[in-house]
């Protein structure tokens, strides 16, 4: 028993042996490779190998900040004017096209003015009448004429005389019944009217020598204000045949040619003048206690990619009671036409505003419950700090409290940042 029990013990042995032998490599190999290729040291790492979470830092610095409200709003011509005849015609000219530049005054669209040249004629030659009549009747009679009327007189007096004689001659032989009854009629109707041409020679006189009577002069004037009046209206119709530019600008659109029938009310031609051009926007109550007249607004037009300065012309001194907003008009020189009506654009309204305060990117300010913080990078670590605000515009804040011109003020990696963190400045703007 004890011979197999050696001979097991000695197997044990050699394969023990062998097993320790193998080990013995295998730890050898282990240092043979960690001497050659060694754990890098400290000393050995690189430069990145030491650096904490990455941020990117910008300085606290001094800046205007103004606190804006934007507004939608569209762009209007100066002055827009649709054009229609005042008479009714045939057109006989048409001197502009859509686009065209024209000065105040310029003549654009002609009118036939045959049958109103007619009237014109008619009214001016009883103008003229009146005025003779006037004048005669202011100058009175002449002496010459006074002469012609008292032989006038003379002749109708004897024509008086003779008339008389012969009807009481008649008279008596109508009573004899020498004659007949029709030869007695006709004397006193030649009688008769000697007399009425007596009268009416002794009142010419009269009117000579006295002058002419204030209510037929009064009567003669009346006349002759009716008649210039006639001319100045048929002088207007005439106008009226012409369609002239009411303003310098341009021409929007035409819709007729020569020959085109046209009367009042009916549209023919448009004007527009689109320097300057007004912006008309509305704004809320927390914004119009902010504006006065003249300020200087900015205006954003899209279509352009532009950003315009304009003049605040116009604030409503009341709500619109419709929509509770008080409407306003900003002008924006535009000698060039890029701003064309009916464009929409955003109106840059400034309500508040501070100059030279100490300020922060919006992005680097982190609110907590109550407060406000930000991390500022000292000695390579993050350093929580609390601050107080005050003003802020689409990028910046306001710092009253809390920071001080040119420290570093994480803006980008704050998230995983505590008070402490070993960081990486990566300079921002």
């Amino acid at each position: 028993m004890l011979q197999p029990a050696l001979s097991r013990l000695w197997s044990f042995m050699k394969h023990k042996r062998w097993w320790l032998i193998a080990a013995t490599a295998l730890l050898v190999m282990v240092a043979l490779w960690a001497f050659a290729y060694p754990e890098p040291g400290e000393e050995d790492l690189p430069e990145d190998a030491h650096s904490g979470v990455a941020v990117q830092v910008v300085p606290a610095e001094y800046r205007d900040i103004w606190r804006i409200v934007r507004v939608a709003g569209k762009v209007n011509a100066r002055l827009s004017v649709d054009m229609t005849p005042k008479t009714s015609g045939t057109v006989t000219e048409v001197r502009v096209e859509m686009g065209d530049h024209v000065e105040e005054g310029d003549v654009l669209v002609v009118i036939d003015d045959g049958d109103v040249r007619t009237h014109v004629a008619q009214a001016e030659a009883g103008l003229e009448m009146a005025r003779a009549q006037v004048a005669q009747m202011e100058k009175g009679a002449t002496e010459e004429e006074i002469a012609q009327l008292r032989a006038v007189l003379d002749q109708a007096e004897a024509a008086v005389d003779m008339a008389r004689w012969s009807y009481e001659r008649m008279e008596e032989l109508y009573r004899g019944g020498a004659v007949s009854r029709l030869q007695m009629e006709e004397a006193t109707l030649q009688y008769r009217s000697a007399e009425t041409q007596l009268t009416v020679a002794e009142m010419n006189l009269k009117m000579a020598l006295d002058g002419t009577p204030e209510e037929a002069l009064r009567m003669a004037r009346a006349q002759l204000r009716e008649a210039e009046a006639a001319v100045d209206l048929v002088g207007r119709r005439m106008e009226d045949t012409v369609i002239r530019a009411p303003a310098s600008g341009q021409i929007a659109y035409v819709l007729v040619d020569p020959g085109d029938m046209v009367s009042p009310g009916m549209g023919v031609l448009g004007l527009v003048d689109t320097d300057p051009v007004y912006m008309d926007a509305s704004v809320s109550e927390r914004v119009i206690g902010f504006l006065n007249q003249g300020d200087v607004i900015k205006v954003e037009v899209a279509a352009t990619s532009e950003t315009f300065d304009g003049i605040l012309k116009q604030v409503a001194p009341a709500a619109d009671p419709r929509s509770g907003m008080f409407p306003v008009r900003v002008a924006v020189e535009n000698p060039e036409g890029r701003l064309k009506p009916g464009m929409l654009a955003e109106l840059v309204f400034v309500t508040e505003g501070a100059e030279n305060v100490l300020a922060v990117l919006r992005r680097a300010v982190i609110a907590m419950g109550t407060g406000h913080h930000v991390f500022v990078v000292v000695d390579g670590r993050a350093e929580r700090r609390r601050i107080e605000i005050g003003l802020d515009d689409d990028e910046y804040v306001e710092v009253t409290t809390g920071l001080s011109e040119g420290e570093r003020v994480v803006e980008s990696g704050a998230d995983f940042l505590e008070d402490g963190t070993v960081v990486e400045v990566i300079e921002g703007r």
